[in-house]
């Protein structure tokens, strides 16, 4: 089957140029699947990347073949933003600012990790206090 999209070969060598493909896994065969089409360029190979599966990019040269890098998975992505929503508002409930009206706090490393948005504000309320100066009042 000839493979659709990019042409990566040079006309009378067996030389060709780097190209991208994309990989999907698959969970019954515990596995990653390439996908058939090629891209010449990385951005045009996510761009094309479908957003409901585990995908990853790869970079295809004469010397092998070289995962890049697994794109993020847009279910794990909605979830973590929702999450981060969550903790915004329990954050701006308690402070009347926005948690990214603060300095940073490794919310993804606390998502990864599991941790409830209650304990998280919760912690960037006390990492505020502690190393920010920041009085909290307990009347609001």
């Amino acid at each position: 089957m000839p493979d659709e999209g990019y042409r990566s070969r040079r006309p009378g060598s067996a030389r060709f140029d780097p190209y991208y493909k994309l990989e999907v896994y698959d969970c019954a065969r515990v596995a990653w699947r390439p996908l058939p089409k090629r891209y010449a360029s990385e951005a045009e190979a996510i761009a094309a990347a479908p957003a409901s599966s585990r995908v990853r990019l790869v970079r295809v040269t004469e010397r092998g073949v070289f995962p890049e890098r697994q794109l993020p998975d847009a279910a794990a992505e909605a979830a973590f933003s929702r999450w981060c929503q969550a903790v915004d508002a329990i954050v701006v409930a308690r402070l009347r600012l926005s948690l990214y009206d603060l300095p940073d706090y490794p919310l993804r490393d606390a998502f990864d990790a599991g941790e409830r948005p209650a304990d998280v504000a919760a912690a960037v309320l006390d990492e505020l206090t502690d190393n920010g100066g920041l009085a909290l009042s307990d009347d609001d």
